[in-house]
Formats: structure tokens, sequence, C-alpha cells
């Protein structure tokens, strides 16, 4: 009897200790087959760094990261035109954040922005519909993909945060 709840108990206990596992202790990449978020455009100049990213050993400093640029560019919407143009001849990096972010950052990324009614419509619809962003990233020689949206810009890094629409 005391045999079996010992065994019961160590059971239970596995179970929860593989559950509660950080994101950094799982194993597997989780998110292998990506495509990443962009192609190259014709014309344009400039140094680009984008595509294929599969360093996901920092992914938290990055989802605090792309946070706090999506914070920034809400302080700036007004003047989003303005604050977008500074990009113009930069070196501009996209960061494709599902090669980028564990699954788990993923997720709470994607909570973030579907819970924020700035961050989800005002933001997102002003950034990947605005015509200045498309000129700089085609001025860069970068193209994003159909199914690709812009999360936040670094205004002050170069960085453009991208993911494929979920």
């Amino acid at each position: 009897m005391v045999r079996l709840r010992l065994v019961g108990s160590l059971l239970l206990l596995s179970s929860l200790l593989s559950v509660a596992a950080p994101a950094s202790a799982q194993g597997g990449s989780g998110n292998s087959g990506n495509s990443g978020c962009t192609q190259t455009a014709s014309g344009g100049g400039g140094a680009t760094t984008g595509g294929q990213q599969t360093n996901r050993s920092d992914s938290g400093a990055v989802l605090v990261g792309v946070i706090d640029a999506a914070v920034q560019n809400v302080s700036v919407l007004n003047n989003l035109d303005t604050a977008l143009s500074a990009l113009n001849g930069a070196n501009v990096q996209v960061v494709c954040l599902t090669d980028v972010l564990n699954q788990n950052d993923i997720r709470i990324l994607q909570d973030v922005l579907n819970g924020s009614p700035i961050l989800s419509n005002n933001l997102n619809n002003s950034l990947n519909n605005n015509t200045v962003l498309n000129n700089v990233l085609q001025n860069a020689n970068i193209a994003l993909l159909n199914n690709v949206q812009v999360v936040a810009v670094n205004i002050g890094g170069g960085q453009v945060f991208a993911m494929p629409h979920a």
C-alpha cells in the first residue's frame, strides 16, 4: 500500500515537472518548417538582413523588445509617417518573430496583440497599410510575403518585427 502511494506520488510529480518546464528547457525547435517572413525584392540598395533566423536562445528578450517597440509605435501613432521616414537610408533588419521566439512567447505575443484594441487594430493597420514603411522596405530591397504582418518597428534600431498571420 505504501509502495503504491509512493509510485503514484512520483508519477504525479513527474507529470507536473514535465508540464512546468520552462520554454528554454523544452526540446525541439517548435517552429521547424517555417518559411520565414521575407523574400528578396528587386531594385533599391542599402544593407539588409532578414529571412530565416533560428536563434531562440534569447526569446524572452526579443519578446520584451517587440512589446517595447509596439508601445513606442503607439506613442508616435499620430506622426507615424514622420517617425518611419527616419528609417530611409538606414540599415533595415526584418526580424521574423516565428523564427526567433519560442512557441510560448509567440502565444504570449499573440494574446497581447489580440487583447489590445490599440496594438491589434490601430497600430497594426497603420503599420501594414503604411506607404512610408512599404517604401523604406522596398528601398532596402525587402518584400514581405503576402501572409505576413508587421507587428512593430524599432525606429531607433531599424528593426521591423514581422510574423505570419495566425
